[in-house]
Parts: C-alpha cells; structure tokens; sequence
C-alpha cells in the first residue's frame, strides 16, 4: 500500500527505501518513551498544517476561493440527523479515555498529582487549540462537499490542494508509516 500511495513500481530499490524507512520508524517508535521524539514529529506536522492553513486563509495559494466554506458556515446545519448530535458526547468522551490511560503510570513519577495537576490541562488545552486550527486550516483549502466526498483522511485532501499530487503521495507514505 505503502508503493500505491506513493505512486512508484515494485522494485529492488523501492523496497529497500521501505525497508529503511520501516527501520527508521522502528527506530523512532523505540527511542519514543526516552525522548518523545514521535510526538514532537506528530506536533511539527500540525504545526506546519496550521501555519499552512493561515497561508491559505492569506490568499497566497493557488486555492481558488479559501474563505467559501466561512460564508454561510452554518447553512444546512439543521438537516443533520439529531443522531449525530447525540452520539458526539460519547466520541469525546472515547477520546479523552486514551488520554486518562496516563494515570496509570503515576506511580512512577515524582510529585504525581502536581505533574498530572499541570500537565492535564496544559496538554488537553494545546491539543485541542491545535486541532481546532487545523480544521480551520482543512475547510480553507477544501470546500464542504469535497471534504464530504474524499473518503479518505481530510489531511491528505489538504496537501493535495495546497501542495499537489506529489505533496498527496507523501503524506499518504507518513500516514502508512505511523
């Protein structure tokens, strides 16, 4: 899949820039509870999002129109099923249940309820923040019913309209690494 997405035949070479890149993610998933290094990456990849989806907002792409989808925002917002209103509570409440699997190694961390007193909110405050401009940044570079329509993750929507096919491929490769 990994070919697929980045548009190249099966070869010796292209399987050995795999087996490299495999060895390299390996090596970052391993050195990942010492340094952090996975989350810093998956941090710098939404910051340069977001500062990609100001650029949009600033008009200085080549995307046609990246403030249609800020006119009229809540238009058609009364013909979603109540259903999904419903259901929304109980996504948020399954997302935050990763985030409270961090209690569980307290025990090993000097000063616990300090630390968890600091960094709960800190880190649930950032990720949120971040998040929510990245999906500024998505409806800048994309228009509702594309977003709709794309089926597959909205981010790599986002590349192939700011960036084009090439910057598409890529992040389809980032995506099948993590």
């Amino acid at each position: 899949s990994i070919l697929v997405a980045a548009g190249q035949p099966v070869g010796r070479w292209t399987e050995h820039g795999i087996a490299l890149g495999v060895i390299f993610v390996t090596l970052l998933h391993r050195l990942d509870p010492k340094t952090g290094s996975l989350s810093i990456f998956r941090i710098m990849i939404l910051l340069f999002v977001v500062v990609t989806g100001w650029v949009v907002l600033s008009s200085k792409t080549h995307v046609v129109d990246p403030h249609y989808n800020f006119r009229n925002a809540f238009a058609g917002a009364l013909q979603v099923p109540m259903t999904r209103y419903a259901t929304a509570p109980f996504k948020f409440l399954n997302a935050y249940a990763e985030w409270s699997n961090v209690k569980y190694i307290m025990n090993n961390i000097r000063d616990a309820v300090r630390t968890l007193k600091i960094a709960d909110p800190l880190g649930l405050g950032i990720c949120v923040v971040l998040y929510l401009l990245a999906n500024v940044a998505y409806f800048s570079a994309a228009t509702k019913t594309e977003i709709e329509k794309f089926g597959v993750t909205v981010a790599v929507l986002f590349f192939a309209n700011v960036f084009g096919s090439v910057a598409e491929r890529a992040l389809s490769v980032f995506i099948a690494l993590r």
